[in-house]
């Protein structure tokens, strides 16, 4: 994966904590789903 998708990806995740707090409490969701992702991809 470029390092300009990974740039994009963390401001947009960063964005959205930052827009819905109540976000941060479902990080460890995200992290799962992502890591789901990027398993798959690869």
């Amino acid at each position: 994966m470029p390092c300009q998708m990974l740039r994009l990806w963390r401001g947009f995740f960063c964005n959205l904590l930052v827009s819905r707090p109540e976000l941060r409490y479902n990080i460890k969701v995200w992290m799962t789903v992502v890591g789901e992702l990027s398993g798959k991809n690869s």
